[in-house]
């Protein structure tokens, strides 16, 4: 028995190496800075019976250069660089745990769903409301089952007040992401359009709870007032709305991404390229706990790193181009260019320790 570890992440892992070398000692382990793809991965596994790929495409090719290849285990989210039906075909075994990672999965999922076209998006997310849904649709048609759930009281409205409080916290978060794709009038717009849009449910509802027809006439108004405040934000974008990226800040070592920019100074000098958007809880996440760790920073400055931002938060073609380029659909994508050297991708969800290894890599 050969094994071949081509995925990176897991040969840089000291415990699982030190794991597949005693119970295989001739295991090879992949030193590469960059991802094994082609003729060079073939070179890779040649000899190889068993195979542990990352980001490694295993496809129809690979498999016929390599006919002694038998076993490939998929370390990592998803089968995306696997063709499955070739290994089917060839009878290789492909062993891959599809119940890791959930949340990058998920992550990823909404980050293709936000790729596509109008119709697909839609498409993806009603499947998603009807598996949150779903438990409410098998008491239907079970109804037996609803002898275990509690009996009704009045914790069931407690509970209906206390679960209105992350809505409204997802709503400020939006509000957040609203002010950071368009400008603070947009911001101010749509919370005149929240309260007009409240006073014209109080008043609807003043109505039915049996109060003067003026009631009704209020609400009338009142959503008639939400259509005229908020209709510009749908179709007369400020200029504000219309430029493709928000610019630095004053002082911000980070620079704006422009293809053309990344082009230019990867020529001569290694740069990171953080693709990121505000509505991505990971992206930010990483951006506060990772990229403006002081040793992080330090690093870069050291090594004479040009920091570029990529906001994908409006879905710039320019950045979709470059993130299908790299084999992605969504963010967070981290990316180091290296003078002489194939970019360096790095891992969704971010360590400090990670970002310093690969800057020792320049």
């Amino acid at each position: 028995m050969s094994i071949a570890v081509a995925s990176r992440s897991f040969s840089r892992n000291a415990a699982l190496r030190a794991e597949i070398s005693a119970r295989y000692p001739d295991a090879v382990f992949s030193e590469s800075e960059q991802i094994l793809g082609g003729a060079e991965l073939i070179a890779f596994l040649r000899g190889h019976d068993r195979a542990i790929v990352g980001l490694e495409r295993i496809d129809a090719d690979v498999l016929t250069q390599v006919p002694e290849l038998k076993v490939i285990s998929k370390y990592g989210v998803g089968l995306d660089a696997v063709d499955v039906d070739a290994i089917a075909s060839r009878g290789v075994r492909l062993g891959w745990t599809g119940g890791v990672n959930r949340r990058s999965v998920s992550e990823l999922t909404l980050g293709f769903a936000l790729a596509q076209p109008a119709a697909l998006t839609l498409l993806v997310f009603a499947a998603l409301g009807i598996g949150m849904a779903l438990p409410f649709v098998l008491l239907t048609w079970f109804p037996g089952w609803r002898k275990i759930l509690p009996r009704p009281g009045a914790w069931m409205e407690r509970l209906k007040q206390f679960l209105a409080f992350p809505l409204y916290a997802t709503v400020a978060w939006l509000v957040w992401v609203l002010g950071a794709q368009v400008d603070n009038d947009a911001v101010v717009r749509l919370l005149v359009t929240l309260v007009v849009l409240s006073f014209a449910l109080w008043a609807w509802r003043a109505y039915r709870g049996g109060g003067a027809r003026m009631f009704s006439v209020a609400a009338l108004l009142g959503l008639i007032g939400v259509v005229v405040v908020a209709w510009p934000l749908y179709v007369a974008p400020s200029e504000a709305q219309a430029s493709v990226q928000a610019k630095p800040a004053t002082g911000e070592p980070w620079q704006s991404f422009t293809p053309s920019l990344v082009t230019e100074l990867a020529a001569t000098k290694p740069v990171f390229v953080d693709f990121t958007a505000a509505w991505c809880v990971t992206c930010q996440v990483n951006k506060r706990l990772v990229l403006t760790d002081s040793e992080v920073k330090k690093a870069f400055s050291d090594r004479g790193v040009e920091l570029v931002r990529a906001d994908w938060t409006r879905r710039d073609p320019a950045i979709t181009q470059a993130l299908a380029a790299l084999g992605r659909q969504g963010v967070p994508v981290y990316v180091l260019y290296r003078p002489g050297k194939e970019p360096l991708l790095l891992p969704e969800v971010l360590q400090r320790q990670t970002v310093l290894d690969a800057l020792a890599s320049i």
